[in-house]
């Protein structure tokens, strides 16, 4: 049960970390839990105040690509934390259950759908995320350790926030997403 929990741990500080320091996404309200039934969540939103500050509609930014892309590394930055850190301790190898990140998948498959992205760029996007989760690994497991140490194995969304403010090395992007046509002349116009 404590490896479980440790993967847990590492696989939703991932999400919160990358949620934290992305261009568009934030966390969602409520506490953030390791054990809400199989296994831990932490639910992140679009921003509105990020995407008005970088010339985003929130109205139409679930088919915005550039917003999606970022959720979709988002989505993945929790497996691969879990596959970063069986990587690091193989003894934790045999506690790692990929179905467990079924939520994740799916709902990164509905933003790729919901974006009109072509699936053949998730391995693009998987490279971002892993970049990602390379560049902040001490920041989550940081994290990780914070929510392992609560009394009840969880964390406020503020207090996630202002761990990974403290420690991090700044943001991440998707280098390499095929850029979205006049996009940068409508933000132009806008401002």
């Amino acid at each position: 049960m404590i490896v479980e929990l440790q993967m847990t741990a590492i696989h939703e500080a991932a999400h919160i970390t990358l949620a934290v320091l992305s261009r568009f996404h934030e966390l969602s309200f409520g506490w953030i839990r390791l054990t809400l039934g199989a296994r831990g969540e932490a639910p992140f939103v679009r921003s509105g105040p990020k995407l008005r500050a970088c010339g985003k509609d929130n109205r139409t930014s679930r088919r915005d690509k550039e917003v999606a892309r970022e959720a979709v590394a988002i989505y993945l930055a929790g497996l691969l934390a879990e596959r970063r850190l069986c990587e690091r301790y193989p003894e934790y190898a045999a506690d790692f259950d990929e179905t467990a990140s079924a939520h994740d998948l799916a709902s990164l498959q509905a933003e790729l759908a919901a974006a009109g992205i072509d699936a053949a760029e998730i391995d693009m996007l998987t490279s971002a995320a892993e970049r990602a989760v390379t560049a902040h690994w001490d920041t989550l497991t940081l994290l990780a350790r914070a929510m392992l140490h609560s009394g009840g194995w969880e964390i406020h969304p503020s207090r996630a926030e202002e761990i990974v403010q403290r420690h991090a090395c700044g943001y991440w992007s998707i280098p390499g997403a095929p850029a979205e046509t006049g996009q940068e002349e409508e933000a132009a116009l806008r401002t």
